[in-house]
């Protein structure tokens, strides 16, 4: 199985989720065929942001950091050469039969402090079986008026479904397809649940600490 990576000429951001065997972020720079000033960065669940990052020749000694099956990463072409001709990489994927991917659910967010990520948990859909925005709200448990999102690159926004407030039988309730992009936004309660993305179903578990 292969992913194909592809960033259309003119585009400047993407995000790609990592369906691929684990790679370090040097190796993904030479995949994309990136260029200097171009960077690479990683999402941190627990911050909430995309806080680990690889800039492509100008710094030395950086953290050649691991991108692992599931994890979120976002992709800036900077230089003009790579803006202009844009990205098309083809990358080997693990096994379907590969073992089952735990994404956590996250919140974290202190307000005396005003840090932490408060409930957007950006998931790369690696599991092979299509679901609906409400069915996962569901069998997440979110409480009513939590939101799924979904990325669509071709017009670089997200659809949201509000869950709870009858929209399950409207097309707002969309599909989540293998190779999405999802944001699950959840309350404080939700917080220490896990996702575990298997090739042919998916599952919610209790976190273990």
């Amino acid at each position: 199985m292969r992913q194909k990576v592809v960033i259309p000429p003119g585009k400047n951001v993407a995000f790609v989720p990592w369906q691929s065997a684990n790679k370090k972020v040097s190796e993904i720079v030479t995949a994309f065929n990136l260029h200097k000033g171009d960077v690479i960065k990683k999402f941190n669940p627990t911050t909430g942001v995309y806080s680990t990052a690889w800039i492509v020749d100008p710094i030395v000694n950086q953290d050649d950091f691991t991108v692992k099956k599931g994890d979120m990463i976002r992709v800036e072409l900077v230089n003009a050469t790579s803006t202009t001709n844009g990205i098309t990489a083809t990358i080997s994927t693990v096994d379907s039969s590969d073992s089952s991917v735990d994404v956590p659910l996250n919140y974290t967010y202190d307000s005396s402090s005003r840090s932490g990520n408060p409930g957007y948990n950006y998931v790369a859909w690696v599991s092979g079986k299509v679901i609906t925005a409400d069915q996962l709200a569901q069998q997440i448990g979110l409480a009513s008026g939590q939101t799924i999102s979904k990325y669509n690159p071709n017009t670089d926004n997200w659809q949201g479904y509000i869950y709870g407030v009858g929209l399950q039988n409207t097309p707002l309730n969309f599909n989540i397809y293998p190779g999405d992009i999802v944001c699950i936004k959840i309350n404080k309660q939700v917080a220490g649940k896990k996702l575990v993305l298997k090739s042919d179903a998916i599952q919610v578990a209790n976190s273990v600490s």
